[in-house]
C-alpha cells in the first residue's frame, strides 16, 4: 500500500510570507510583497524581527524552534515574543509540534544567525557565547538540532547582534555571497573571506554601503543596517532588494540582476527600516510551498 499522505492545508499549498503587524505601517507595507504566487499573512508579535524568533527550517516540512533570549534583549523583555503568543496564530505549526515535525531546542539561537542551504549552516560564532555553560559541546548540539554541518564565522567588532544574514547568503550549494566590507572594515573583510575559503566555499562579493545612521532608530544601542543589501528576501521567484537612497543602490541592483537572472527584482525603500537594525530578511519569515 502507498504511504499515508499527510494533509497539507490550503494556506500552505503555495509559498507564503509572514510579517509582524507592527512592522507593516511604519516601515514596509505588507502590500510591498503582494506579488503573483505569494500569500502574505501578518502576525501579532512584540517585535518586528520575525526571522529571529520563528522556527528554523531544517528540511522538507521539518523545523527546529530554538530558545530566543539574546543578550542584547536581556533587560528588554518587552521586545521578546514568547512562543505562546505565536502558537495560537499558527495552527499548522502546532500540528507539526504535536507530531514531531517541529522540534524544540534548549539552545539559545537567533534565527537571523542561521543561514542554511542543503544541510550546511553558516553561523556567527557569537552563538557559542550565547550558550556558555552547556554540558555538551555547542556545535555538536547545533548540528544535531539542524541535522547538518555548522560552519562558524567570526563576529565583526562592534556588532552586538552577531547575525550571519547581514554578512553572508548562499548563492548555490558551493558559493556564498559575502557583503563587501572592504571600504568599511577591511580587516574583518579579510578574516571572513579567509574563513569561507578555508571551508572550500567559493565567494562572490555583494555591494555594501554603510552610512552614519546609528542612533536614529528607536534603540540607540542597536547599530544601523543601512547599506546591508545582502539582507534581501528571496521567495516565490522574486528577489526583494533593499534600497537606501545611497550611491550603491544602483550597483546592488545590477549585481542582483546578474546573480539572479531568473528572479524578478523588486526594489524596496528601506532606509527607515534599516535604522532599526535590520532589513528585509530580518523582518520576514517564509515557507516555500506544499513541501514546506
Amino acid at each position: 500500500m502507498p504511504p499515508t499522505q499527510r494533509h497539507v492545508p490550503a494556506e500552505l499549498q503555495a509559498p507564503f510570507l509572514l510579517l509582524a503587524r507592527t512592522s507593516c505601517k511604519p516601515f514596509v507595507p505588507a502590500t510591498t510583497f503582494q506579488v503573483p504566487g505569494l500569500q502574505v499573512h501578518t502576525l501579532e508579535a512584540k517585535d518586528i524581527w520575525l526571522r529571529d524568533f520563528m522556527p528554523v527550517r531544517t528540511g522538507p516540512d521539518r523545523f527546529v524552534w530554538f530558545r530566543y533570549e539574546p543578550d542584547y534583549l536581556r533587560n528588554r523583555s518587552a521586545y521578546r515574543t514568547p512562543k505562546a503568543m505565536l502558537q495560537p496564530q499558527l495552527p499548522w505549526l502546532r500540528e507539526r509540534e504535536a507530531d514531531g515535525r517541529c522540534q524544540h531546542s534548549a539552545l539559545n539561537v537567533d534565527g537571523g544567525n542561521v543561514v542554511g542551504r542543503s544541510g550546511r549552516y553558516l553561523m556567527v560564532e557569537k552563538v557559542l557565547r550565547e550558550n556558555e555553560g552547556m554540558t555538551e559541546p555547542v556545535v555538536s548540539q547545533l548540528e544535531e538540532a539542524l541535522h547538518g554541518e555548522v560552519i562558524l564565522l567570526p563576529q565583526q567588532g562592534g556588532d552586538p547582534l552577531g547575525h550571519a544574514d547581514g554578512a553572508v547568503r548562499w548563492l548555490d550549494d558551493t558559493t556564498v555571497l559575502m557583503s563587501d566590507f572592504r571600504r568599511v572594515d577591511s580587516g574583518y573583510d579579510q578574516i571572513l573571506l579567509a574563513t569561507l575559503r578555508e571551508r572550500g566555499l567559493a565567494v562572490e562579493r555583494f555591494p555594501y554601503g554603510e552610512v552614519a545612521d546609528s542612533g536614529q532608530g528607536s534603540d540607540e544601542q542597536i547599530p544601523t543596517a543601512t547599506g546591508c543589501y545582502l539582507n534581501f528576501l528571496e521567495v516565490a521567484g522574486h528577489l526583494f532588494l533593499p534600497q537606501f537612497g545611497l550611491a550603491e543602490d544602483r550597483e546592488a541592483l545590477a549585481e542582483a540582476s546578474r546573480l539572479y537572472p531568473r528572479h524578478r527584482l523588486v526594489p524596496v525603500p528601506c532606509r527607515r527600516l534599516s535604522r532599526e537594525g535590520g532589513v528585509l530578511n530580518c523582518m520576514t519569515w517564509e515557507v516555500k510551498g506544499a513541501s514546506i
